[in-house]
């Protein structure tokens, strides 16, 4: 499915998995290898999007703020009422710092470890899904979501803590997609492009959101752009449907195509 999707998309990253791991007995059972890295969450997912597998536990985190939204450190009141993030500047008042960390989703559960790893490449099930992409294949990825799911009407963001709560904790929290214009933090030490931002789902979710971004490729795309689709599926050599010449605001609007 993974496979058809990337076709149906322009994705310059593998799009990710993340799972997670409840205790040690469960993390050093694991069959893959742990990493010798100490760098941030959302550092490494950005090499996981590059191919990278990851397997992760406190002590590979150089961000703390990762860690206490993920459940691998217990999070400060300092950092639950505000106080902390108001230091930095961001907000004009602590009332206002204190009003945004409560809403901001934190881990419900301590857990031990992670594995980030391109979806792809997973053999069991992971916990969460993670696309880093320019707006245009996130807007498709959300209109597979509605395809299958419905309305996507609890989108969250206040642009900190992109990868870690944004675009983890929320989602697998509330079992439902969530994107992210991500966050300074991150765009810096990943150098995401200007024109990326982040989208996630629970992995239960996989199947609808894949399955409908292939059902619109008809209704929402043009014939350029399913030209190369359909090249991409040629070479894959996978058969999908794809009707050139119509589409849903070509025959509503008359524009060109």
């Amino acid at each position: 499915m993974t496979k058809k999707l990337n076709c149906a998309l322009n994705l310059k990253r593998n799009i990710v998995g993340v799972k997670f791991f409840a205790d040690k007995n469960e993390y050093d059972s694991d069959v893959d290898l742990e990493s010798k890295c100490k760098v941030s969450y959302c550092y490494m997912v950005n090499l996981a999007s590059k191919g990278k597998l990851l397997k992760v536990k406190y002590e590979n985190f150089n961000c703390l703020s990762s860690a206490r939204a993920l459940g691998l450190a217990i999070p400060e009141e300092r950092h639950q009422n505000g106080e902390e993030y108001f230091s930095y500047g961001l907000y004009r008042s602590k009332e206002v710092a204190e009003e945004v960390q409560k809403s901001v989703l934190y881990a419900t559960r301590r857990i031990y470890g992670i594995k980030i790893k391109p979806l792809d490449e997973f053999k069991e099930n992971c916990d969460m899904v993670i696309a880093i992409a320019d707006p245009y294949n996130v807007m498709r990825i959300v209109q597979g979501y509605v395809f299958s799911y419905g309305p996507f009407d609890k989108m969250f963001s206040v642009a900190n803590q992109g990868l870690c709560s944004e675009l983890t904790v929320r989602p697998y929290i509330n079992r439902e997609i969530n994107a992210s214009f991500l966050c300074s933090n991150s765009r810096f030490y990943c150098k995401w492009g200007d024109d990326e931002m982040g989208v996630a789902f629970p992995e239960e979710l996989c199947r609808g959101i894949f399955s409908g971004v292939l059902e619109t490729v008809n209704s929402s795309e043009t014939d350029k752009r399913k030209k190369a689709i359909i090249d991409k599926l040629k070479k894959a050599e996978i058969s999908q449907d794809i009707v050139l010449g119509k589409n849903y605001f070509l025959d509503t609007t008359g524009k060109v195509k």
